[in-house]
């Protein structure tokens, strides 16, 4: 979305939307898939030295279960304001040629307003499977207690 900041004009606000589509973006070490849809709407309000632009983000997400790997479909519904004082066009990030870009600032956005661990509805953590177990705390230290001794046991006391 890229909004030209010549045409604001001063002292109104001006509501822009758009559909901005993210599907060809891929997203590597994150518990996201893809964004399959994602609407922005962007007040814009220009006073004399400051611009402040109110953003609404709502986006369908495709993301990656943390228990199964299996994707599980997100909503993100995210609010939030810019404000930019002074010598608008030293915003090099956002705004170049008097053009303010916000398809950064809005995955931003979405990435900042996933959680850490996504959890389809229902989904419990699995006990064990083909090649792991998952043990408690306790379970550990007790198993590590009855283990028969060898050698190199006495390395995993070592802190290092």
């Amino acid at each position: 979305m890229q909004i030209n900041l010549a045409t604001l004009p001063m002292n109104k606000s001006v509501s822009f939307e758009e559909e901005i589509d993210f599907r060809e973006l891929t997203f590597k070490n994150l518990n996201l898939k893809q964004i399959n849809k994602c609407e922005v709407t962007a007040v814009c309000s220009q006073y004399e030295s400051l611009l402040r632009v109110e953003v609404n983000v709502k986006a369908s997400l495709t993301c990656i279960s943390a228990y199964s790997l299996k994707d599980v479909p997100l909503n993100v519904d995210v609010n939030d304001e810019l404000d930019f004082a002074e010598d608008i066009n030293e915003n090099e990030n956002l705004i170049s040629n008097n053009l303010l870009n916000l398809d950064e600032y809005v995955i931003s956005l979405i990435l900042a307003s996933i959680p850490k661990r996504v959890i389809d509805k229902g989904e419990k953590l699995p006990k064990g499977g083909q090649g792991y177990r998952v043990l408690s705390e306790e379970d550990l230290i007790e198993e590590r207690k009855s283990r028969h001794t060898s050698a190199f046991d006495c390395l995993d006391d070592l802190d290092l």
